[in-house]
């Protein structure tokens, strides 16, 4: 059985409970996790799926069970629901060799859907509530970290595309023009969603490229653009990545305030390779050290958790970024003309070190990030 579910059983053992269990679309995060049983994470152990060929969107919502010795899986039967087939399971499986837990007894998060949560109830359980689902996923475990570095190097090849637009483009009286045509901010968001699709990612519909004007207007010359990037993997697993990047930039305030951004990633970086700190702490240096550069009301730092999920645990203040974390770290500097710089990379807090995941440069410079 994969280590990944020890957190979730280690919660049975503790509360005497018999089963996690939860449902919902095979898409839902915590459902995904749950059926993590081999290293591909969209997958499900053969032998424990109880269904036939699935057909019809209905199908697409199963019931997960993790008890102390498998996980058991039900998706919907001949009108049956998958919660009511997996209570089923439950209420007729024997007893574990040595002592037993409260056979009543079934975890569930309190995102567990109703109308499931009753088919659980009439089989003769009781429910208690958990987080244990979202504190396991917090933990990432060497598979979990491939897969978002794999979404990583998706964004990368991404901004990287859009860098090679950009550099490439050439100066019209309507703005920037690319290949013949006005260059606008959704025509380089779609850019550089080719560039994520190219590298084996999906962009998840979470690209944004923000500059001074509307999504449709050309793009200037000298405008800030602030590129946001959280693409997954095949298997569903996340990246993040956000630059600021400058065509034709003749330095000024936006390289002041991209050396402000740079220290306070630096800063954050070594304060947790020193120490395990929550995640408030880390936002509260990442805005101090922007800050001292005398960008004290503009600066801004935020702290999240990145998985299956851009903003799981740890995102809390009181959350601790400890071993096996994997957190976006983003800072930004307002300007006072709307416009911003803005910096965000991937930190894995490993046993013996803290290092970013697949980094572009840090740069605002469009043709530095040609290959």
């Amino acid at each position: 059985m994969t280590t990944r579910l020890n957190a979730i059983r280690s919660a049975l053992a503790d509360r005497e409970a018999v089963a996690l269990v939860h449902a919902g679309p095979r898409t839902n995060p915590n459902v995904r996790y749950l059926l993590a049983g081999s290293d591909d994470v969209s997958a499900v152990e053969p032998a424990a799926v109880d269904t036939g060929p699935l057909t019809g969107r209905e199908h697409d919502h199963v019931a997960v069970a993790v008890c102390a010795d498998d996980v058991l899986v039900a998706a919907h039967g001949e009108g049956d629901h998958p919660a009511s087939r997996l209570a089923d399971r439950l209420a007729t499986r024997s007893p574990a060799d040595g002592p037993t837990p409260d056979d009543t007894r079934v975890l569930a998060p309190a995102s567990i859907p109703h109308d499931a949560a009753l088919y659980v109830e009439r089989a003769g359980f009781d429910l208690a509530s958990t987080d244990v689902i979202d504190r396991a996923r917090g933990r990432k475990d060497a598979p979990e970290r491939r897969r978002i570095e794999a979404a990583q190097r998706a964004a990368g090849a991404g901004l990287r595309r859009g860098g090679v637009v950009l550099a490439e483009a050439t100066r019209g009286d309507d703005g920037l023009r690319y290949d013949g045509a006005v260059l606008s901010h959704d025509r380089l968001r779609r850019a550089i969603d080719a560039g994520i699709v190219e590298a084996g990612g999906e962009p998840t519909g979470a690209t944004r490229v923000i500059g001074t004007g509307d999504a449709d207007a050309a793009i200037r010359p000298g405008e800030p653009l602030v590129v946001r990037l959280a693409p997954s993997s095949p298997e569903g697993y996340r990246g993040y990545l956000a630059r600021t990047l400058v065509p034709g930039t003749d330095g000024g305030w936006e390289r002041r305030a991209h050396v402000a951004a740079e220290s306070a990633l630096r800063s954050a970086k070594t304060m947790l390779a020193a120490e395990t700190a929550t995640v408030r702490a880390v936002e509260r240096e990442l805005v101090a050290e922007a800050g001292s550069f005398g960008f004290e009301r503009a600066a801004t730092g935020t702290v999240a958790g990145v998985g299956l999920t851009v903003g799981e645990r740890p995102v809390r203040g009181g959350h601790e970024l400890g071993v096996g974390r994997v957190v976006a770290l983003d800072v930004g500097v307002a300007s006072p003309d709307g416009g911003a710089v803005v910096l965000g990379d991937l930190l894995a807090v490993r046993d013996d070190r803290v290092e970013w995941l697949e980094r572009p440069p840090r740069t605002l410079e469009p043709s530095s990030l040609v290959p």
